[in-house]
């Protein structure tokens, strides 16, 4: 396992960190001119493919985004979920400040459930902000792992359990491993880190 190498907090190098890519998918758009817009400036032919499950999120997003950006929650499989909004978010595993009276349904996808619908897709790459459910999220993308379609992963992760069902830095790493994959960057210390973006890439591309 290669050490972590640590990227600028609060930087857009990370970009520079990330393989060319036919296929950037946007999990948890959440704001204009971010991810997305960076990835169309820099490889304007990148299909962008965008997924947010918070309508009002949505909404200010649509008008400009750069690509297709579509109301759902991804999940494990195809399934209707009921989600807690909080702090402008749609969440599935709410920490226990956040767990409130204002819930809604939304649809969730699987990766490859997508892919079928709207792919075949070649050359992926993955930006996935989903407030602990990104192990859902690698359950329902497989197919594309098995068949190496995903060519590199930007993922939120958190060192420590934040609420039943949210999942940790230690099991998306087991996870991915089985599938060839390492973690290689992270913005924040290696040593002393609690939550940080890490972008994940198959051993081959040591």
């Amino acid at each position: 396992m290669s050490k972590l190498i640590r990227v600028k907090p609060n930087d857009k190098d990370w970009i520079n960190y990330t393989p060319k890519h036919s296929v950037f998918i946007d999990i948890g758009v959440g704001v204009v001119n971010s991810e997305a817009w960076l990835i169309k400036d820099k490889w304007p032919k990148t299909k962008i493919i965008g997924l947010e499950p918070h309508s009002g999120r949505l909404d200010k997003c649509k008008e400009s985004f750069p690509g297709k950006i579509l109301r759902y929650a991804i999940w494990h499989e195809d399934a209707e979920l009921e989600m807690q909004n909080i702090d402008g978010m749609a969440v599935c595993f709410p920490r226990t400040h956040q767990v409130g009276p204002s819930k809604t349904k939304v649809k969730g996808r699987s990766l490859d459930s997508l892919n079928d619908q709207f792919g075949p897709w070649e050359n992926i790459f993955i930006w996935s902000d989903t407030e602990g459910s990104e192990l859902e999220m690698l359950k329902g993308a497989t197919k594309l792992l098995e068949q190496k379609k995903i060519v590199g992963l930007n993922l939120e992760v958190w060192r420590y359990w934040q609420a039943d069902g949210w999942c940790i830095y230690d099991e998306v790493v087991e996870f991915l491993a089985a599938y060839g994959f390492e973690p290689r960057y992270l913005t924040q210390d290696p040593d002393t880190w609690k939550f940080a973006d890490c972008i994940f890439l198959p051993h081959s591309n040591l």
